[in-house]
Protein backbone atom coordinates (compact mmCIF):
# COMPACT_ATOMS: atom_id res chain seq x y z
CA UNK A 1 0.00 0.00 0.00
CA UNK A 2 3.15 2.86 1.21
CA UNK A 3 4.84 1.97 -2.06
CA UNK A 4 1.90 2.08 -4.60
CA UNK A 5 0.75 5.33 -3.04
CA UNK A 6 4.61 6.23 -3.02
CA UNK A 7 4.35 5.80 -6.94
CA UNK A 8 0.91 7.62 -7.83
CA UNK A 9 1.64 10.59 -5.15
CA UNK A 10 4.98 11.27 -7.29
CA UNK A 11 3.26 11.24 -10.64
CA UNK A 12 1.20 14.14 -9.79
CA UNK A 13 3.82 16.10 -6.91
CA UNK A 14 7.10 15.40 -9.23
CA UNK A 15 5.69 17.53 -11.98
CA UNK A 16 2.77 19.98 -10.10
CA UNK A 17 4.28 23.26 -10.04
CA UNK A 18 5.81 22.46 -13.66
CA UNK A 19 2.60 21.63 -14.93
CA UNK A 20 0.47 24.19 -13.05
CA UNK A 21 2.77 26.95 -15.42
CA UNK A 22 3.27 25.21 -18.27
CA UNK A 23 -0.54 23.79 -19.18
CA UNK A 24 -3.02 25.54 -16.64
CA UNK A 25 -0.98 28.92 -17.43
CA UNK A 26 -1.48 29.82 -13.44
CA UNK A 27 0.14 33.15 -11.80
CA UNK A 28 2.40 32.62 -8.58
CA UNK A 29 -0.27 33.82 -6.71
CA UNK A 30 -2.44 31.02 -8.15
CA UNK A 31 -0.27 28.30 -7.17
CA UNK A 32 0.04 29.45 -3.47
CA UNK A 33 -3.78 29.88 -3.15
CA UNK A 34 -4.44 26.09 -4.39
CA UNK A 35 -1.68 25.21 -2.00
CA UNK A 36 -3.89 27.41 0.65
CA UNK A 37 -7.19 25.58 -0.28
CA UNK A 38 -5.58 21.67 -0.18
CA UNK A 39 -4.52 22.76 3.27
CA UNK A 40 -7.69 24.46 4.37
CA UNK A 41 -9.40 21.51 3.48
CA UNK A 42 -7.08 19.35 5.35
CA UNK A 43 -7.69 21.94 8.59
CA UNK A 44 -11.10 21.70 7.96
CA UNK A 45 -11.65 17.82 7.82
CA UNK A 46 -8.91 16.25 9.69
CA UNK A 47 -11.05 15.62 12.80
CA UNK A 48 -14.24 14.52 11.40
CA UNK A 49 -12.39 12.04 8.76
CA UNK A 50 -10.29 10.53 11.79
CA UNK A 51 -13.29 10.60 13.83
CA UNK A 52 -15.17 8.38 10.94
CA UNK A 53 -11.92 5.98 11.34
CA UNK A 54 -12.20 6.00 15.26
CA UNK A 55 -15.86 4.67 15.01
CA UNK A 56 -16.79 3.31 11.90
CA UNK A 57 -13.27 1.55 10.21
CA UNK A 58 -9.56 1.71 9.37
CA UNK A 59 -10.16 -0.25 6.20
CA UNK A 60 -13.41 2.41 5.23
CA UNK A 61 -11.37 5.56 5.81
CA UNK A 62 -8.43 4.19 4.09
CA UNK A 63 -10.38 3.17 1.04
CA UNK A 64 -12.27 6.25 0.61
CA UNK A 65 -9.24 8.30 1.11
CA UNK A 66 -7.63 6.97 -2.04
CA UNK A 67 -10.88 6.80 -3.99
CA UNK A 68 -11.23 10.41 -3.74
CA UNK A 69 -7.71 11.39 -4.51
CA UNK A 70 -7.78 9.34 -7.66
CA UNK A 71 -10.93 11.56 -8.55
CA UNK A 72 -8.63 14.79 -7.39
CA UNK A 73 -5.74 14.23 -8.95
CA UNK A 74 -7.22 12.79 -12.69
CA UNK A 75 -9.88 15.75 -13.00
CA UNK A 76 -6.57 18.49 -12.47
CA UNK A 77 -5.00 16.28 -15.93
CA UNK A 78 -8.51 16.14 -17.52
CA UNK A 79 -9.75 19.67 -17.23
CA UNK A 80 -6.64 21.98 -16.22
CA UNK A 81 -9.11 24.97 -16.14
CA UNK A 82 -8.51 27.38 -12.55
CA UNK A 83 -11.62 26.37 -11.06
CA UNK A 84 -11.32 22.95 -11.38
CA UNK A 85 -7.82 23.00 -9.89
CA UNK A 86 -9.76 24.26 -7.07
CA UNK A 87 -11.86 22.10 -6.89
CA UNK A 88 -9.31 18.96 -7.32
CA UNK A 89 -7.07 20.55 -4.88
CA UNK A 90 -10.11 20.86 -2.44
CA UNK A 91 -10.61 17.22 -2.91
CA UNK A 92 -6.78 16.47 -2.76
CA UNK A 93 -7.01 17.73 0.77
CA UNK A 94 -10.32 15.71 1.97
CA UNK A 95 -8.66 12.57 0.66
CA UNK A 96 -5.78 13.00 3.01
CA UNK A 97 -7.72 13.21 5.38
CA UNK A 98 -9.26 10.14 5.09
CA UNK A 99 -5.43 8.59 4.79
CA UNK A 100 -4.17 10.70 7.91
CA UNK A 101 -4.29 8.76 11.10
CA UNK A 102 -6.17 5.82 9.46
CA UNK A 103 -3.36 4.08 7.88
CA UNK A 104 -1.03 4.47 11.08
CA UNK A 105 -3.43 3.51 13.49
CA UNK A 106 -4.52 0.09 11.22
CA UNK A 107 -0.99 -0.82 11.43
CA UNK A 108 -0.62 -0.23 15.40
CA UNK A 109 -4.20 -2.33 15.32
CA UNK A 110 -3.03 -5.11 13.45
CA UNK A 111 0.37 -5.23 15.24
CA UNK A 112 -1.36 -5.22 18.80
CA UNK A 113 -3.59 -7.80 17.80
CA UNK A 114 -0.75 -10.08 16.69
CA UNK A 115 0.66 -9.86 19.80
CA UNK A 116 3.68 -7.56 17.74
CA UNK A 117 3.12 -4.21 19.40
CA UNK A 118 6.75 -3.36 19.81
CA UNK A 119 7.24 -3.37 16.68
CA UNK A 120 4.70 -0.35 15.63
CA UNK A 121 7.44 2.43 15.60
CA UNK A 122 10.03 0.70 13.01
CA UNK A 123 6.82 -0.82 10.78
CA UNK A 124 6.24 2.98 10.88
CA UNK A 125 9.79 3.72 9.44
CA UNK A 126 9.41 0.20 7.09
CA UNK A 127 6.30 1.88 5.70
CA UNK A 128 7.68 5.39 4.76
CA UNK A 129 10.71 3.68 3.21
CA UNK A 130 8.92 1.35 0.96
CA UNK A 131 7.47 4.93 0.26
CA UNK A 132 10.06 6.56 -1.26
CA UNK A 133 10.97 3.49 -3.16
CA UNK A 134 7.44 3.77 -4.76
CA UNK A 135 8.29 7.11 -5.30
CA UNK A 136 11.69 7.24 -6.85
CA UNK A 137 9.80 4.98 -9.34
CA UNK A 138 6.83 7.34 -10.26
CA UNK A 139 8.58 10.47 -10.51
CA UNK A 140 10.65 8.92 -13.74
CA UNK A 141 7.16 7.66 -14.22
CA UNK A 142 5.44 10.79 -14.19
CA UNK A 143 8.12 12.23 -16.69
CA UNK A 144 7.98 9.34 -18.86
CA UNK A 145 4.44 9.71 -19.14
CA UNK A 146 3.94 13.16 -20.15
CA UNK A 147 6.47 13.47 -22.02
CA UNK A 148 4.10 14.17 -25.34
CA UNK A 149 1.60 15.35 -22.94
CA UNK A 150 2.00 17.05 -19.40
CA UNK A 151 -1.74 15.87 -18.62
CA UNK A 152 -1.26 12.47 -18.87
CA UNK A 153 0.57 12.46 -15.51
CA UNK A 154 -1.93 13.60 -13.08
CA UNK A 155 -4.63 11.38 -15.28
CA UNK A 156 -2.11 8.17 -14.71
CA UNK A 157 -1.67 9.29 -11.08
CA UNK A 158 -5.59 8.92 -10.47
CA UNK A 159 -5.88 6.16 -12.79
CA UNK A 160 -3.61 4.34 -10.28
CA UNK A 161 -4.96 5.71 -7.16
CA UNK A 162 -8.79 4.64 -7.92
CA UNK A 163 -7.40 1.17 -8.89
CA UNK A 164 -5.18 0.88 -5.38
CA UNK A 165 -8.73 2.08 -3.49
CA UNK A 166 -10.78 -1.07 -5.22
CA UNK A 167 -7.69 -3.32 -4.35
CA UNK A 168 -7.66 -2.73 -1.28
CA UNK A 169 -11.85 -2.97 -0.47
CA UNK A 170 -11.20 -6.75 -1.70
CA UNK A 171 -7.90 -7.66 -0.14
CA UNK A 172 -7.23 -5.23 3.28
CA UNK A 173 -7.46 -7.17 6.87
CA UNK A 174 -9.33 -5.73 9.73
CA UNK A 175 -8.58 -7.90 12.47
CA UNK A 176 -7.44 -5.88 15.30
CA UNK A 177 -9.91 -2.98 14.99
CA UNK A 178 -12.24 -2.17 18.28
CA UNK A 179 -14.75 0.65 17.37
CA UNK A 180 -14.32 3.38 19.94
CA UNK A 181 -18.08 4.03 21.08
CA UNK A 182 -18.08 1.40 23.89
CA UNK A 183 -21.68 2.16 25.11
CA UNK A 184 -22.59 5.11 22.38
CA UNK A 185 -24.32 4.75 19.50
CA UNK A 186 -22.90 5.19 15.90
CA UNK A 187 -23.08 8.72 14.26
CA UNK A 188 -22.26 12.10 15.25
CA UNK A 189 -22.79 11.65 18.54
CA UNK A 190 -20.41 8.80 19.05
CA UNK A 191 -18.19 11.12 16.57
CA UNK A 192 -18.19 13.75 18.72
CA UNK A 193 -17.73 11.61 22.05
CA UNK A 194 -14.66 10.19 20.35
CA UNK A 195 -13.24 13.26 19.46
CA UNK A 196 -13.73 15.26 23.21
CA UNK A 197 -12.14 11.95 24.31
CA UNK A 198 -9.40 12.84 22.12
CA UNK A 199 -9.37 16.94 23.18
CA UNK A 200 -9.38 15.33 26.68
CA UNK A 201 -6.32 13.65 26.36
CA UNK A 202 -4.49 16.34 25.07
CA UNK A 203 -5.06 18.04 27.91
CA UNK A 204 -3.83 15.89 30.29
CA UNK A 205 -1.33 15.11 28.73
CA UNK A 206 2.10 16.47 29.63
CA UNK A 207 3.59 15.96 26.07
CA UNK A 208 1.06 15.84 23.50
CA UNK A 209 0.12 19.97 23.73
CA UNK A 210 3.79 20.48 22.91
CA UNK A 211 3.83 18.03 20.17
CA UNK A 212 1.07 19.18 18.75
CA UNK A 213 2.88 23.07 19.00
CA UNK A 214 6.09 21.23 17.39
CA UNK A 215 3.89 20.36 14.31
CA UNK A 216 2.17 23.69 13.71
CA UNK A 217 5.22 25.20 13.64
CA UNK A 218 6.85 22.56 11.50
CA UNK A 219 3.76 23.12 9.44
CA UNK A 220 4.92 27.21 8.77
CA UNK A 221 8.05 26.19 7.90
CA UNK A 222 7.16 24.05 5.52
CA UNK A 223 4.58 25.90 2.80
CA UNK A 224 7.24 28.79 1.32
CA UNK A 225 9.94 26.38 0.78
CA UNK A 226 7.52 23.70 -1.26
CA UNK A 227 5.89 26.25 -3.20
CA UNK A 228 8.50 28.97 -4.30
CA UNK A 229 11.40 26.75 -4.49
CA UNK A 230 10.86 25.92 -8.18
CA UNK A 231 10.37 29.63 -8.95
CA UNK A 232 13.76 30.39 -7.30
CA UNK A 233 16.01 27.80 -9.04
CA UNK A 234 14.41 28.87 -12.24
CA UNK A 235 14.73 32.54 -11.53
CA UNK A 236 18.39 32.20 -10.14
CA UNK A 237 19.88 29.71 -12.53
CA UNK A 238 17.34 29.14 -14.87
CA UNK A 239 16.50 25.00 -14.97
CA UNK A 240 18.40 22.98 -17.89
CA UNK A 241 17.51 20.50 -19.99
CA UNK A 242 18.42 17.10 -18.62
CA UNK A 243 18.98 15.42 -22.28
CA UNK A 244 15.80 14.15 -24.05
CA UNK A 245 13.70 14.96 -21.55
CA UNK A 246 14.01 18.94 -20.76
CA UNK A 247 13.67 20.72 -17.60
CA UNK A 248 11.12 18.40 -16.27
CA UNK A 249 13.74 15.72 -16.44
CA UNK A 250 15.17 17.33 -13.39
CA UNK A 251 12.13 17.56 -11.32
CA UNK A 252 12.42 13.69 -11.52
CA UNK A 253 15.91 13.29 -10.41
CA UNK A 254 15.71 15.47 -7.72
CA UNK A 255 12.55 13.83 -6.47
CA UNK A 256 14.06 10.44 -6.97
CA UNK A 257 18.13 11.34 -4.94
CA UNK A 258 16.10 13.26 -2.83
CA UNK A 259 13.39 10.00 -1.40
CA UNK A 260 16.57 7.69 -1.92
CA UNK A 261 18.51 9.98 0.62
CA UNK A 262 15.68 9.87 2.85
CA UNK A 263 15.56 5.91 2.18
CA UNK A 264 18.89 6.15 3.77
CA UNK A 265 18.28 8.24 6.80
CA UNK A 266 15.01 5.76 7.47
CA UNK A 267 16.99 3.13 7.34
CA UNK A 268 19.55 4.84 9.80
CA UNK A 269 16.52 5.75 11.92
CA UNK A 270 14.90 2.02 11.93
CA UNK A 271 18.52 0.60 13.18
CA UNK A 272 18.60 3.26 15.73
CA UNK A 273 15.08 2.17 17.22
CA UNK A 274 15.43 -1.58 16.76
CA UNK A 275 18.54 -1.38 18.86
CA UNK A 276 18.26 1.38 21.47
CA UNK A 277 14.82 2.37 21.49
CA UNK A 278 12.88 5.49 20.81
CA UNK A 279 13.61 9.08 22.21
CA UNK A 280 12.05 10.97 19.64
CA UNK A 281 12.89 14.19 20.80
CA UNK A 282 16.62 14.56 20.06
CA UNK A 283 15.85 12.72 16.74
CA UNK A 284 13.37 15.83 15.76
CA UNK A 285 15.73 18.56 17.27
CA UNK A 286 18.14 17.38 14.91
CA UNK A 287 16.02 17.09 11.54
CA UNK A 288 14.68 20.53 11.96
CA UNK A 289 17.89 21.95 12.55
CA UNK A 290 19.62 20.28 9.44
CA UNK A 291 16.35 21.41 7.81
CA UNK A 292 16.13 24.82 8.46
CA UNK A 293 20.15 25.79 7.98
CA UNK A 294 19.39 23.61 4.36
CA UNK A 295 16.61 25.84 3.44
CA UNK A 296 18.97 29.21 4.35
CA UNK A 297 21.42 27.71 2.26
CA UNK A 298 19.90 26.83 -0.86
CA UNK A 299 18.30 30.22 -1.34
CA UNK A 300 21.67 32.01 -0.47
CA UNK A 301 24.13 29.69 -2.23
CA UNK A 302 25.56 31.48 -5.53
CA UNK A 303 25.69 28.00 -7.66
CA UNK A 304 23.17 25.92 -8.89
CA UNK A 305 24.90 22.42 -8.14
CA UNK A 306 25.21 24.06 -4.24
CA UNK A 307 21.38 24.55 -4.70
CA UNK A 308 20.48 20.99 -5.53
CA UNK A 309 22.75 19.46 -2.64
CA UNK A 310 21.18 21.51 -0.41
CA UNK A 311 17.89 21.41 -1.57
CA UNK A 312 18.52 17.39 -1.28
CA UNK A 313 19.54 17.76 2.27
CA UNK A 314 16.93 20.10 3.27
CA UNK A 315 14.29 17.19 1.75
CA UNK A 316 15.59 14.29 3.11
CA UNK A 317 15.61 15.88 6.68
CA UNK A 318 11.99 16.59 6.64
CA UNK A 319 10.51 13.70 4.75
CA UNK A 320 12.22 11.47 7.37
CA UNK A 321 10.31 13.40 10.17
CA UNK A 322 7.08 12.20 9.19
CA UNK A 323 6.92 8.74 10.44
CA UNK A 324 8.99 9.77 13.44
CA UNK A 325 6.29 12.52 14.30
CA UNK A 326 3.48 9.98 13.73
CA UNK A 327 4.93 7.59 15.89
CA UNK A 328 5.58 10.06 18.55
CA UNK A 329 1.69 10.94 18.55
CA UNK A 330 0.51 7.41 18.19
CA UNK A 331 3.01 6.57 21.59
CA UNK A 332 1.23 9.35 23.72
CA UNK A 333 -1.90 8.34 22.43
CA UNK A 334 -4.35 5.98 23.64
CA UNK A 335 -6.40 2.97 21.12
CA UNK A 336 -9.57 4.17 21.51
CA UNK A 337 -8.45 7.24 20.05
CA UNK A 338 -5.41 7.02 18.00
CA UNK A 339 -6.78 7.85 14.71
CA UNK A 340 -8.29 10.43 15.83
CA UNK A 341 -4.99 12.08 17.80
CA UNK A 342 -2.92 11.73 14.42
CA UNK A 343 -5.34 13.24 12.55
CA UNK A 344 -5.11 16.23 15.05
CA UNK A 345 -1.74 16.31 14.49
CA UNK A 346 -2.29 16.65 10.68
CA UNK A 347 -4.68 19.04 11.13
CA UNK A 348 -1.72 21.28 13.42
CA UNK A 349 0.22 20.82 10.09
CA UNK A 350 -2.15 22.08 8.12
CA UNK A 351 -3.18 25.00 9.98
CA UNK A 352 0.59 25.79 10.16
CA UNK A 353 1.35 25.54 6.37
CA UNK A 354 -2.18 27.70 6.02
CA UNK A 355 -0.48 30.24 8.22
CA UNK A 356 2.72 29.55 6.86
CA UNK A 357 1.93 30.28 3.62
CA UNK A 358 -0.03 33.77 3.80
CA UNK A 359 3.21 35.36 5.23
CA UNK A 360 5.67 33.67 2.47
CA UNK A 361 3.29 35.12 -0.32
CA UNK A 362 2.85 38.51 1.78
CA UNK A 363 6.92 38.10 2.29
CA UNK A 364 7.49 37.41 -1.22
CA UNK A 365 5.15 39.98 -2.76
CA UNK A 366 6.95 42.65 -1.24
CA UNK A 367 10.43 41.92 -0.99
CA UNK A 368 11.00 38.69 -3.29
CA UNK A 369 11.09 35.21 -2.99
CA UNK A 370 14.43 34.76 -1.61
CA UNK A 371 13.40 36.06 1.77
CA UNK A 372 9.96 34.22 2.11
CA UNK A 373 12.17 31.32 1.57
CA UNK A 374 14.51 32.51 4.04
CA UNK A 375 11.49 32.92 6.61
CA UNK A 376 10.94 29.25 6.48
CA UNK A 377 14.19 28.17 7.32
CA UNK A 378 14.31 30.28 9.91
CA UNK A 379 11.14 29.11 11.32
CA UNK A 380 12.42 25.30 11.02
CA UNK A 381 15.99 25.82 12.09
CA UNK A 382 15.77 27.96 15.46
CA UNK A 383 11.97 27.72 16.52
CA UNK A 384 11.21 24.20 15.18
CA UNK A 385 14.23 22.88 16.91
CA UNK A 386 14.67 24.91 19.91
CA UNK A 387 10.72 23.28 20.53
CA UNK A 388 12.02 20.55 20.19
CA UNK A 389 14.78 20.59 22.74
CA UNK A 390 12.67 21.76 25.02
CA UNK A 391 10.44 18.67 24.73
CA UNK A 392 13.07 16.68 25.06
CA UNK A 393 13.71 18.01 28.10
CA UNK A 394 9.97 17.29 29.78
CA UNK A 395 10.84 13.71 28.42
CA UNK A 396 13.59 13.15 29.94
CA UNK A 397 12.49 14.44 33.75
CA UNK A 398 9.08 11.95 33.04
CA UNK A 399 11.30 9.30 31.94
CA UNK A 400 14.71 9.61 33.43
CA UNK A 401 16.05 5.87 32.57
Amino acid sequence: MSFVQGVAFSMFWTLALYFQIKVAALSGAQQVLLGSVGEAAIFLCEIPTGVVADVYSRKLSIVIGYLILGLAFAVQGLVPTWPVMILGMAAWGLGETFLSGAKEAWVADELVHEGREHEVPATYVAGSRANQIGAILGAWAGVLVGRADLRHAPIASGALFLLLGIWLALVLPETGFAAATGGRAKGWQGMISTAGDGLTLVRRSALLPGILVLIFVSGVASEGFDRLWVNHLETMFSIPSLGALGPAGWFALLASLSMGLTWVVLWILERRFERRGVAYAPVMTVLNAIVGAGIVAFVWVGSFWGAVVLYLLAKAARRAMEPVRAAWVNDQSEPSVRATMLSMSGQAHGLGEIAGGLVAAAIAAVTGVRLAITFSGCVAGLVSSLWAARLGRIEARRDPA
